[in-house]
């Protein structure tokens, strides 16, 4: 069904007009509808009316008095209709003779529309009209443009009265222009039903008006003409703007209507013209009447297989075509084994799907091998091969039926083992899971440790085969050719002593009377064992760990090696440390910075050192333990023979590099080197009078004992007078 654009139509109420719109003639066409309202229709200036020339005067605003060359009514025609009457709005737009305007949306004053459906050139409402016509236009002018424009007439005096009056009248007499009809449109546009099953078609108007909105309680009309018609129907629009019409094509006449829907009006008053720079135009004469209509169609068609709709008994699908095996088959079926038509894949079609009757359920012939099993047939696969689950006999496969399929290795027609084809049609073999000749099992699989291992012998060390527990097994109890009698790998821990073993317990766990390397525990063999503080691997003393392997005191590494909390020089086992001698010592506290240390003496090399190369020690303990301590690296002594020096001013604020040691000079005097140590730390440990300080060079330890002497911030000492121990 196609609709038509809705048709503004010049509108005749005669019985000759119904019966020409009943006939599908078409109306005089008067303004097509377009999307917009606002081109519903079209005004042309044609001519000026009743009004004075030349005569009135006014202002606008704030602007200077000015004469006015027309002012009143004018005429105007319609869509080329007959002429009515006009007024102007926009008044500082021209306008001309022949100017034409499409139809605008009414947006002045609700006054206006009073004015124009109660003064000049309607019937007058609005006392005193005044006797001269051409007068009593201009003032009726003069006031429209004081609401659309702010038009203030100044002369001549009767028309400033009489304008006076209109205005005033109209302030309390507000009106709007009425919506009209603006848009028909008839849904669905085309349609098609098939008879006898379809025979009622269903149709919704829809009127939209002048302001874009549906119009509701609107009266329309609505033929029917062609195959179903002639039929009419007459009603109102609903909330929405809608009228549904249900007919029916009770004849069952095949053919085509077109569906005619018109909604008749008069253009009220107030309409509004406006084309851009040009001064608008206003309908106050006569109103024009027109209609709106819209068109679709509707075919009617027989019903028969192919149409692409279900519509008859009998049909289960139909696709508009006959063409078979696109889904929907030529008699109207699905596309189907067993419709009665054979399509790609079927070998045969007898419209069921027996199985036995010549053309089995799956459309192929009724044998052996189409994969029906029909009767005499244990078994079909669609095939002729054997082993596939059904032999080309059509019976199932099994062992034992003289045939090798599937898994079978053999098959001699009977179930008797050891006659070249075991009962399980496999050949005799260990692992086919029938004991045959030599052997003591047979699972059926060549798995070792699952109670018959691959050889099938039970599983057994000395068997020949690896199982779970065993690392080796080579068929025989012999120990210590690569696989011991235990069925280990021949080695230390396996627990039999073999060539090069002192003992083993089967382990690698030292300490437990066998060491992991299968010796016997003794001292200097590396490993700790039981009564033994350390272990070396040597009988030497004086390296840390005596030639009885107890712990013993290393005296040049400034560490409590043998745990007795004393330290190189300090312990007794360390009796070959040189002395400090000559100059104080002292300790400094301090509040926000870190601790000073300063000691100034001399030594004796015990050895020919070089601090360069071998790097310093310095130390400082008491009771407690350490109260100081810092070393210097080789190559942190930097200078000549006679004069070395190491400076790190980080040191003094908490950043030192070598352990808070600031400065340390040493300098050579024959056979005896003079030191000055400066040292910054925390050395709040200085809690005990009694102090040991230490230096080390090399392998050359120097110490001094004393008591020191209590100062107000700290401790002092003089190495002149050693401590007595």
């Amino acid at each position: 069904m196609h609709s038509s654009n809705s048709k503004i139509l010049s509108c005749r109420t005669s019985q000759r007009a119904a019966a020409i719109m009943l006939a599908g003639v078409t109306a005089l066409l008067v303004s097509l509808i377009a999307a917009a309202p606002a081109l519903a229709a079209t005004a042309t200036f044609t001519g000026t009316g009743y009004g004075l020339r030349g005569s009135v005067q006014g202002k606008i605003g704030t602007d200077s008095v000015k004469t006015y060359a027309f002012v009143g009514a004018f005429h105007i025609k319609i869509d080329g209709g007959a002429e009515t009457d006009a007024y102007c709005v926009d008044i500082k737009n021209p306008i001309s003779v022949g100017d034409s305007e499409p139809q605008a949306t009414a947006d002045y004053p609700c006054e206006v529309v009073y004015i124009l459906n109660n003064a000049y050139p309607q019937t007058n409402t609005i006392p005193t009209k005044l006797s001269d016509t051409n007068r009593e236009a201009a003032s009726v002018q003069a006031a429209i443009w004081k609401f659309t424009d702010g038009f203030v007439v100044t002369s001549p005096a009767d028309v400033v009265t009489r304008a006076g009056q209109i205005v005033n009248a109209a302030k309390s007499q507000c009106m709007n222009v009425a919506s009209v009809p603006q848009t028909l449109t008839v849904t669905p546009p085309s349609a098609i039903n098939y008879l006898p099953t379809d025979q009622v078609h269903t149709i919704v108007a829809t009127l939209t008006g002048s302001n874009g909105q549906p119009l509701p309680t609107y009266p329309l009309d609505v033929v029917v003409s062609g195959a179903a018609g002639p039929q009419s129907f007459h009603g109102g629009t609903n909330a929405s703007g809608q009228f549904t019409v249900a007919y029916q094509n009770t004849s069952l006449v095949t053919g085509t209507d077109t569906v005619t829907a018109t909604a008749s009006f008069n253009l009220p008053l107030g309409l509004k013209f406006k084309k851009t720079g040009k001064q608008g135009i206003v309908l106050a004469g006569k109103a024009k009447g027109g209609c709106v209509t819209g068109t679709a169609t509707k075919n009617w068609l027989p019903a028969r297989c192919g149409d692409g709709v279900v519509n008859q008994s009998g049909e289960q699908c139909d696709d508009g075509n006959a063409k078979n095996g696109d889904g929907c088959d030529a008699n109207c079926t699905p596309t189907r084994c067993g419709n009665g038509i054979v399509t790609t894949g079927e070998q045969c079609d007898d419209g069921n799907t027996a199985s036995g009757d010549g053309c089995d359920a799956n459309c192929t012939p009724t044998a052996c091998g189409n994969g029906v099993v029909t009767t005499g047939e244990e078994c079909d696969d669609g095939n002729h091969v054997n082993g596939d689950a059904c032999d080309n006999n059509c019976t199932t496969p099994r062992c034992g039926n003289g045939i090798v399929t599937g898994s079978e290795e053999c098959d001699d027609g009977n179930h008797v083992n050891g006659d070249t084809c075991d009962n399980n049609c496999t050949v005799p073999r260990c692992g086919n899971g029938i004991v045959d000749g030599s052997e003591e099992c047979d699972d059926g699989n060549a798995i070792d440790g699952d109670g018959c291992d691959s050889n099938c012998t039970k599983p057994a060390c000395g068997n020949g085969v690896v199982t779970a527990g065993e690392m080796c097994d080579d068929h025989n109890r012999v120990d210590g050719d690569g696989c011991d009698s235990n069925c280990t790998v021949t080695g230390c821990g396996n627990g039999i002593v073999t060539a090069g073993e002192e003992c083993d317990d089967g382990n690698l766990t030292d300490a437990d009377g066998c060491e992991h390397d299968c010796t016997v525990p003794r001292c200097g063999n590396g490993i700790v064992d039981r009564d033994e503080q350390c272990d070396d691997g040597n009988t030497v003393s004086g390296d840390g760990c005596s030639a009885t392997c107890q712990h013993q005191e290393v005296c040049t590494d400034l560490a409590d090696n043998d745990g007795d909390g004393l330290i190189d020089c300090d312990d007794p086992d360390c009796p070959e440390c040189g002395q400090i001698f000559k100059d104080p010592a002292t300790i400094t506290f301090k509040d926000s910075t870190p601790d000073v240390l300063k000691i100034h003496g001399g030594i004796e090399p015990l050895t020919a050192a070089d601090p360069r190369t071998e790097g310093v020690g310095v130390l400082l303990t008491n009771a407690n333990g350490i109260v100081f301590k810092a070393v210097l690296l080789p190559g942190d002594l930097e200078g000549n023979d006679r004069s070395l020096s190491f400076v790190d001013r980080g040191a003094s604020k908490g950043r030192g590099i070598r352990g808070g040691i600031y400065k340390l000079k040493l300098r050579k005097r024959a056979a005896r080197y003079d030191f000055n140590l400066q040292a910054y730390g925390d050395l709040s440990a200085a809690t005990q009078p009694v102090m040991t300080a230490q230096l080390r060079i090399g392998d050359d330890m120097f110490a001094f004992k004393s008591e020191w002497r209590r100062l107000p911030k700290g401790w002092k000492t003089d190495f002149k007078f050693p401590f007595d121990q």
